[in-house]
């Protein structure tokens, strides 16, 4: 190589090295034209308050817990069905621990993390369709954030962390649709409520209830309104309804019931084993085998049903059994869900729930008053936090119960009916909001007995949102 070249080279690698080195022009002015809002400030403190109090939780695992971890989530992409349980969430969690096998629990939860923290960002862009006064939106964002039942799913095996999330998405969606009417929005709502469909069985009726308010609206159009949009979105949320039908016909195929799971009608045995409402019935043979299970009537017999259920107990709680009366009202539901035909199981609990009308009334009004939400909550070990969280607890004015999740729903209905007869047309989120509350509410009241305070937390989104749109009439700043 000539002199003359290794120098041109010598000039070109020198101005490679000064253009790597060289930095991009700042703009200060773009920087201080960036402005950071009081209510970016207070959710960003929101964050910060979730990730601590998630990491000074354990991993909650409870019998159901053990149950999703049991089930090979992928058996239902063979159309190969769990009885009692819906796919999304045995699927997530051998998705995870497949990536990981020691950390997949874990990282679980990180996920369940990271969409509540969305879901605090969408329940503030929720209220900004709603409201035009950000106090109000940022208050009503704190209240359901920092809400005793809200916090501290996400630390824990269950779907209501994710149905929490996917409610409040389904919600943005819908009240996003009502103030910009863009087709995006009402999508997002019908995905929303189609994953949860496979989470849990309210989400189907969720899903019902966007096909009927869209139907709704192609007849009372509104003005500026896409009728294109609406069309589509009536396809959309159809095609999904669709696939539950599908799902539910596969049910119906193995286990003999059009529906999505069985956890209803084995709520219900379970809730008539508990209560004694069986010896009612007129199936001596199916009282007979209750009898032999729960109070060991024929101990030969006893031993046979019990050995027979523990190896099955056993390989789907690896052995964890719980204190008290619970393991044996839970052989004697499994053995005759099991064993008998699916038809006489459910006149046997229809017969025995006849009997004792009254009984049941009597059972659902007292725990839907005394039972609220919050009382599923977990308490994390630390002795600082959970020492704030008593402390919370004395002065916290809100105590979420469904008794006042019924009144709201009421008061929705009511104010419905006044505007409709003033106004002459639909308050579209009146009928949301009673529509929504009103189906959550019953469906886990009657559907799932005792559990009702853990399964109708989906209500909790609706209460917070509609408690942020009354407010925004009181001051006036309604937007919708």
């Amino acid at each position: 190589m000539t002199s003359k070249a290794k120098k041109k080279t010598e000039a070109k690698n020198s101005k490679k090295r000064t253009n790597l080195t060289k930095l991009p022009d700042i703009n200060i002015e773009n920087i201080k034209n960036i402005r950071i809002t009081v209510p970016q400030i207070i959710i960003a403190l929101l964050f910060i308050i979730y990730i601590v109090y998630f990491f000074c939780l354990n991993i909650e695992y409870t019998v159901d817990s053990n149950e999703y971890i049991a089930i090979d989530g992928f058996r239902f992409l063979t159309g190969d069905l769990h009885r009692y349980r819906l796919p999304v969430y045995p699927m997530l969690i051998d998705i995870f621990r497949f990536i990981s096998e020691k950390n997949g629990d874990f990282m679980l939860c990180v996920f369940q993390l990271i969409l509540s923290l969305i879901a605090i960002v969408a329940v503030y862009k929720t209220m900004q369709c709603i409201s035009s006064s950000n106090t109000l939106n940022i208050s009503v964002t704190i209240l359901y954030s920092l809400s005793r039942a809200i916090i501290g799913w996400q630390k824990t095996f269950l779907t209501e962390s994710l149905s929490i999330s996917l409610t409040v998405f389904m919600i943005w969606g819908l009240i996003s649709y009502l103030k910009k009417k863009e087709l995006k929005y009402i999508i997002s709502a019908i995905i929303a409520g189609g994953i949860g469909a496979y989470l849990r069985a309210v989400f189907a009726l969720y899903v019902g209830g966007i096909f009927v308010f869209l139907i709704l609206k192609l007849i009372f159009k509104d003005k500026d309104e896409n009728r294109k949009n609406i069309l589509k979105g009536i396809l959309c949320s159809g095609f999904v309804i669709i696939l539950i039908v599908i799902y539910a016909g596969f049910f119906y195929d193995q286990y003999g019931g059009f529906t999505l799971s069985d956890s209803e009608l084995g709520q219900h045995l379970f809730l008539s084993l508990e209560q004694g409402y069986y010896q009612s019935a007129d199936d001596e043979e199916l009282k007979t085998v209750a009898d032999i299970i729960i109070n060991n009537t024929n101990e030969e017999l006893n031993k046979q049903y019990c050995e027979k259920l523990d190896i099955y107990y056993k390989e789907l709680y690896g052995g964890a059994y719980v204190s008290g009366n619970f393991p044996v009202l839970y052989r004697a539901r499994c053995y005759i869900m099991d064993n008998y035909d699916r038809d006489r199981v459910k006149e046997f609990v229809a017969q025995s729930r006849k009997a004792h009308k009254k009984d049941l009334f009597d059972f659902y009004i007292d725990s839907a008053a005394h039972y609220g939400f919050s009382s599923y909550k977990y308490v994390p070990e630390n002795k600082f936090i959970k020492r704030m969280m008593r402390d919370f607890d004395t002065v916290d004015p809100i105590n979420e119960n469904l008794i006042q999740c019924f009144y709201i729903a009421i008061a929705e209905l009511i104010l419905l009916v006044i505007f409709i007869i003033r106004k002459r047309k639909i308050n579209w989120l009146h009928l949301g909001f009673c529509g929504f509350i009103l189906v959550t509410f019953m469906l886990s009241i009657t559907g799932t007995n005792g559990e009702f305070a853990r399964t109708a937390i989906t209500a909790l989104p609706f209460m917070y949102i509609t408690a942020g749109y009354w407010a925004s009439l009181i001051t006036k700043t309604n937007l919708q």
